[in-house]
């Protein structure tokens, strides 16, 4: 039965789109080297002062 059915109707084509745009990607891959640089820095004047207490 599967094989008439190929044999007829043909195999099924899904089309794939993309769910997250491209813009998107370069957002949060912008966002993921602003984090690093952040983790990466030592001073405390560039992390934004937000440890002034320690």
């Amino acid at each position: 039965m599967k094989e008439t059915g190929e044999e007829v109707l043909g195999f099924r084509k899904s089309k794939k789109t993309e769910w997250i745009p491209e813009e998107t990607w370069s957002s949060i891959e912008e966002r993921r080297q602003i984090k690093k640089k952040l983790l990466d820095t030592k001073s405390l004047r560039l992390k934004g002062g937000k440890f002034k207490g320690i």
